[in-house]
């Protein structure tokens, strides 16, 4: 295991990159050379088959080269922010990156990298929650702020790396937001840890969610956090869960190592904790006068009303999720339908695009009064899929295929 460690940070280190880069140049010429090989040997060639697997051979090395240079320099910068932060913040040992500098000058410089390659995210904060979270500008500027204001070290210095409290009405994008942190801070939803506090009411949650100083591991969160050091946790449907909870979060908020020093192995120094509740209910899309005028204002009372005033006051931010427009709809929607395409073309291979009517229906159907938008993933992404798999099986659809999906006859059709 340390073996394997030490290769990954070495591969994350900028001589690691080097390596990376110097080995893509190696192959790079092995392929041109055979590339040109065949073209050659195909020109020469009175078989035309020979000359189209030359030319064929050409054009696949091209279009290799440039998609496997940008998913290079894409790795590479990723590796290189994670190794950076764990260097500077001493958790790992580097390997020598330069035998001319002492660890310390390796260090002042590591950090002015760091700053360098933070400052441009920043830059670009707005940008990256837009295109996962739609429809919530006010939110996303709140978040926005927030999260600049935390790298600049400007606000609170005490508590978890930071907090949030999501509140708004069911289904219009507090799930997606957590998963948007969880990917800008650590690259990928997958570090999203999330608990439906909805099932922890009875008097004995506390113990079943923590845990107790004598059977830690008793605890369903102590079991799901042991082996991390990074994450995300998301306690959705906060609003339900039973007093005790919400008055250890309160002292975690203050104190991250409380339950450490309670003899309960979990620490949330480096956490990233959100509070997510529903409020309401987003019908302002099909009835304007189903919500209050001032949304915001019946948002913040009800938030008092459910949490005390030293809980709100410990989160770092409580960020407001307004019920979503029908341009916002239609945008969470294309934005979701981007995403499966994307997912489909790394596990699938095949290219799919979406054309207006497909579009309009999954927006139609995928949306509903009371829930929102959540029936877009079971409705809509499940029966794409769905018929995705038909078509694989059937065999009129293969890997590299390239489908455009509309809406036809109250059902959504295939052109391969």
């Amino acid at each position: 295991m340390n073996i394997l460690k030490t290769f990954r940070v070495s591969m994350a280190s900028p001589r690691g990159v080097l390596a990376r880069q110097m080995s893509f140049r190696i192959l790079k010429s092995i392929g041109f050379g055979v590339s040109l090989g065949l073209v050659v040997a195909g020109f020469l060639s009175d078989l035309i088959v020979m000359k189209i697997i030359g030319i064929l051979t050409l054009t696949g090395f091209i279009g290799g080269f440039f998609y496997y240079r940008k998913r290079l320099i894409e790795k590479s910068e990723a590796d290189y922010r994670v190794f950076l932060k764990d260097f500077v913040s001493g958790q790992i040992v580097a390997p020598s990156v330069n035998s001319l500098l002492s660890d310390n000058e390796v260090r002042a410089r590591s950090i002015a990298a760091l700053r360098l390659l933070e400052d441009e995210k920043l830059r670009d904060i707005e940008s990256f929650f837009t295109e996962r979270v739609p429809g919530q500008q006010a939110a996303i500027a709140q978040i926005s702020k927030a999260l600049r204001e935390k790298a600049k070290n400007i606000g609170k210095s005490t508590g978890p790396f930071f907090s949030f409290m999501f509140a708004g009405p069911v289904g219009v994008g507090k799930l997606e937001a957590a998963g948007a942190v969880s990917e800008y801070y650590f690259g990928s939803d997958e570090f999203l840890i999330k608990f439906d506090m909805a099932k922890f009411v009875r008097g004995d949650s506390a113990i079943r969610f923590f845990g107790s100083p004598d059977n830690p591991s008793d605890g369903v969160l102590a079991r799901a956090l042991s082996s991390k050091q990074r994450y995300v946790l998301l306690c959705d449907n906060f609003d339900m869960t039973h007093p005790d909870i919400k008055n250890m979060f309160l002292k975690i908020l203050e104190d991250p190592d409380f339950l450490r020093k309670s003899k309960i192995p979990v620490s949330f120094t480096n956490a990233i904790l959100i509070f997510s509740f529903n409020i309401l209910s987003p019908q302002s899309i099909v009835s304007p006068n189903a919500l209050p005028a001032d949304f915001e204002k019946a948002i913040v009372s009800r938030t008092k009303a459910l949490f005390s005033p030293e809980f709100v006051s410990a989160v770092s931010l409580c960020s407001i999720f307004h019920p979503l427009s029908q341009d916002g709809v239609t945008s969470a929607v294309s934005c979701n339908l981007s995403r499966l395409s994307r997912v489909l073309s790394e596990t699938q291979g095949i290219n799919v695009s979406f054309d207006s009517s497909a579009v309009t229906a999954a927006a139609k159907i995928g949306y509903d009064s009371a829930f929102g938008l959540r029936p877009l993933k079971d409705a809509v992404s499940a029966k794409i899929r769905n018929k995705i798999a038909d078509g694989f099986v059937e065999g009129s659809i293969k890997k590299g295929s390239k489908l455009k999906v509309g809406y036809s006859d109250n059902d959504f059709v295939f052109y391969v």
